[in-house]
């Protein structure tokens, strides 16, 4: 099976939003189309690409503007207006990088590097957004989006399965993970981008590893399970207000809990709403044909 390291987070997050959004996505690679009108996620890939074309020093207007005709958004008004944000939020954190010399002595190794190892018989993947070597070694960036920042934790999930990914294969062991992250707003009183670390070691890796084959074992486990029969209404939902922003199918999950018909409500096969920010994964394509 192949599994996105974001499906991997979401199983450790709750198992019911795995199911939901990820084992039911019904779309080649699991990448669900753009919503009609731009939401959160929209803008961040929107983001992502001019900081993509920053970094290969391409044009960011260019890369966005072409982004918006492949998607045939060239002429709604709100992409039109969420492309010239982006490109504010993006070109606004280039300046800062700059002032800041983040990026004084790198080599830069790749951009939107396409990653896959595998794994106790399985395939983990995912898209990682700058790869570089400097003073601090091998170094692995993530893009964060948003309007607020999060607290970073010591041990992301996310930042280490990038890490764990480079590293196997073959770009050596990094020694740092970092998220940039950029707000998404015009005006704050506070810094509107920052970068946060975390360090790697093999020891840490190694130990990561062994996370990440416990849940692929787990997820073999509930994947026996289901196609022998289980009601997926058992899967224990594990809910907090993190819901509302998190997961796109809480409307389905809520009707699970109530008993009533949750399919429904399900986000598919119309596709999520504007604002799902991960995308699924093509695990179920290998078990169900």
């Amino acid at each position: 099976m192949r599994f996105r390291q974001s499906e991997l987070k979401s199983w450790l997050v709750d198992q019911r939003q795995w199911y939901l959004t990820y084992w039911l996505n019904p779309y080649p690679n699991g990448q669900t189309p753009v919503g009609d009108f731009p939401g959160a996620s929209e803008l961040g890939t929107l983001v992502h690409t001019a900081m993509a074309a920053s970094n290969l020093g391409a044009v960011p207007d260019t890369a966005v503007r072409d982004w918006l005709f492949a998607e045939g958004k060239e002429q709604v008004p709100e992409y039109v207006t969420a492309a010239a944000d982006a490109l504010f939020y993006a070109k606004r954190y280039t300046t800062w990088n700059e002032v800041e010399g983040n990026d004084v002595g790198t080599t830069l190794l790749g951009v939107e590097l396409q990653l896959e190892a595998e794994l106790a018989g399985h395939t983990i993947y995912g898209s990682l957004d700058r790869l570089d070597t400097g003073p601090h070694g091998v170094g692995v960036l993530d893009y964060k989006t948003g309007k607020q920042f999060r607290q970073l934790m010591a041990n992301d999930f996310q930042l280490l399965t990038y890490g764990w990914m480079a590293r196997e294969c073959g770009y050596g062991s990094p020694t740092r993970a970092t998220y940039a992250r950029i707000k998404t707003v015009k005006a704050t009183k506070t810094e509107p981008q920052d970068h946060v670390h975390i360090p790697l070691s093999d020891d840490i890796l190694d130990q990561h590893e062994r996370h990440l084959t416990t849940s692929l074992r787990e997820i073999e486990d509930m994947v026996t399970s289901l196609d022998q029969g289980m009601d997926p209404v058992d899967i224990r939902p594990v809910t907090s207000p993190d819901c509302f922003w998190r997961c796109d199918a809480m409307a389905a999950c809520t009707v699970m809990s109530d008993g009533g018909y949750w399919e429904d409500v399900l986000p598919y096969p119309s596709g999520p709403s504007a604002g799902f920010n991960q995308r699924g994964s093509t695990s179920h394509e290998d078990t169900k044909g």
